[in-house]
């Protein structure tokens, strides 16, 4: 990411760890103090954060298309069947300029 991205200016705290280690992340985050974390992720560091145990709210933006190929949305070794499957409580649902389209999902 360049340094002269807008991410890194005044506006609010941007910490750059390049690390894949996500016992490392957390102990960072907890030495600064930190418990409340914004990550946009994809497929592989989502379902890493899910497997550890380290997410505890998902919010999903979804628009209303469908591509084809490419990686799933999450990746990982549990169970696929109804019995195993993990739940998850559904908190609410806004429609955001037709991003969720109503009555499709």
């Amino acid at each position: 990411m360049p340094k002269t991205s807008r991410i890194f200016d005044d506006a609010a705290p941007t910490m750059l760890v390049q690390s894949k280690d996500l016992e490392h992340l957390v102990g960072h985050l907890n030495a600064k103090e930190l418990n409340h974390v914004l990550v946009e992720a994809g497929p592989t560091l989502g379902s890493a954060m899910l497997v550890a145990g380290l997410i505890d709210e998902l919010i999903i933006y979804q628009a209303p298309s469908l591509l084809g190929s490419g990686k799933q949305f999450f990746s990982f070794d549990n169970p696929s069947t109804i019995t195993n499957q993990m739940r998850l409580d559904h908190i609410s649902t806004d429609v955001l300029d037709g991003d969720v389209p109503r009555n499709n999902l």
